[in-house]
């Protein structure tokens, strides 16, 4: 079940990953074991991932004027089919959960997502079992045997680009 976002919690397209927000962000998750966070900034200034591909993005949560969370869609690093992206690094600050952050950042992340990609797939973490409902609950189906994804959520069928006009 989705939560209601909080009414302080601002959604907005994310650039600032040198700034103070993001190394405390990275430091609480590493605090709980994670070290995503470290590799999205390693990414980002090796210029691997710096979500500016067309169709990717990167978007953070704040409350209260405090980063509270992050997450990006990129082109899935771990496909070779262009039309499959990545809902990559989603984090939320343990002190800032329970506020619907971590939906709230999901769905700015996949908003527009199939003017690009026929899918998008998650690797998230064994036992997270929240975030395995909320992913569930937003229409991703669980996968199994896939060492690069646990969820994927179908956006449009495989087939043949639409034609416009």
């Amino acid at each position: 079940m989705s939560r209601p976002l909080d009414h302080r919690a601002e959604i907005r397209p994310f650039a600032e990953i040198d700034g103070d927000g993001f190394a405390a962000l990275a430091e609480a998750a590493r605090a709980e074991g994670h070290r995503f966070l470290d590799r999205m900034a390693n990414d980002w200034h090796a210029g691997t991932t710096r979500f500016d591909r067309p169709g990717e993005c990167v978007f953070g949560a704040w409350v209260d004027g405090t980063l509270a969370g992050v997450a990006g869609r990129s082109i899935d690093p771990h496909s070779t089919d262009p039309g499959v992206a990545r809902l990559r690094h989603l984090y939320v600050r343990p002190d800032m959960r329970g506020r619907g952050l971590g939906a709230a950042l999901a769905k700015a992340a996949l908003a527009g997502a199939e003017a690009h990609f026929r899918v998008v797939r998650v690797r998230m973490a064994a036992g997270n079992e929240g975030a395995a409902a909320m992913y569930l609950g937003m229409g991703f189906a669980r996968v199994t045997g896939d060492p690069f994804a646990t969820h994927i959520l179908t956006l449009r069928p495989a087939g043949p680009e639409p034609q416009g006009g």
